[in-house]
């Protein structure tokens, strides 16, 4: 039971390492996707 708690802590963990990033990739993504519609058009 315990063993289990710990691997959900740990596999959160991970996500919350990872999930900045891949906000900051989706941030990048649409100002990058903006800027060449104004340049674009």
């Amino acid at each position: 039971m315990n063993l289990m708690i710990r691997e959900i802590q740990k596999s959160k963990r991970a996500v919350d390492r990872v999930f900045p990033k891949l906000r900051a990739l989706g941030v990048w993504f649409v100002l990058n996707l903006t800027k060449a519609k104004c340049i674009g058009g």
